[in-house]
């Protein structure tokens, strides 16, 4: 029997002369949620860069229920249901809220029909009052709502979200958070998630990560992360 999930393994990249992931091994399964965290210039923006495939692995493997897809290009990665929504959103900002949607569905596993979109238009009714509007006309947090939106239309198999809650007010973060559990919950995708509010991406998650000059320093449940004073002081800022 093949393997669901998705599996990094001895992964290293960088970028020029530069190495900033050493060996790093990490697993995602379908319907879980792990959490990645370290300080600022860890490595976790260059990890999901390198698993969807918008940076080339130097060494090691990604793969997909037992897939290999490592010398797959991002484009081929998403529609075997690997998606990256990047720090930042990048939106097409001339298009509207509906023509950003369909892009995802369009460059997705093609998996979810109308209905599926529907269900996550309730879960932001905003971007449905605003069907029609530019997504560069959209606040911030509406935006963020967009680029979530646009990868779920998709249908991944596996989420990896780099810091969606960054710039966002605490109330638009818990509706971001919310809306990471409901598509883990309904869907079974699996995220990857790197969060900046390590405390909250604990909660969410099953399992974590702690990425440190581009290598795991500590893996494990949530719970037990959560309750290492050891690993919150030196490595969560707390």
């Amino acid at each position: 029997m093949s393997d669901p999930g998705l599996d990094v393994v001895a992964v290293s990249a960088g970028y020029g002369r530069a190495t900033v992931l050493h060996d790093v091994s990490i697993s995602v399964g379908e319907g879980e949620i792990v959490a990645l965290l370290g300080a600022n210039g860890a490595g976790k923006s260059t990890l999901v860069a390198a698993i969807a495939g918008s940076l080339p692995c130097r060494s090691g493997s990604v793969s997909v229920g037992g897939d290999d897809i490592t010398k797959l290009r991002a484009e081929r990665r998403a529609r075997r249901g690997v998606v990256l929504v990047p720090e930042g959103r990048r939106l097409f900002q001339a298009m509207t809220v509906a023509e950003n949607i369909e892009a995802g569905s369009c460059a997705g596993s093609g998996r979810y029909g109308r209905a599926a979109v529907d269900r996550l238009l309730e879960l932001f009714p905003v971007l449905k009052e605003r069907w029609n509007q530019q997504a560069g006309l959209l606040s911030g947090g509406q935006q963020q709502m967009l680029a979530l939106t646009r990868a779920v239309a998709g249908a991944p198999r596996f989420l990896l979200l780099d810091e969606p809650s960054l710039g966002l007010s605490p109330l638009l973060c818990e509706e971001v958070f919310r809306f990471i559990e409901t598509i883990a919950a309904e869907t079974g995708a699996g995220v990857l998630l790197v969060e900046q509010m390590a405390a909250r991406a604990l909660e969410l998650s099953s399992r974590a990560y702690i990425l440190d000059g581009g290598s795991i320093v500590h893996a494990g449940t949530s719970d037990e992360i959560a309750r290492s004073d050891a690993v919150a002081t030196t490595y969560l800022g707390s």
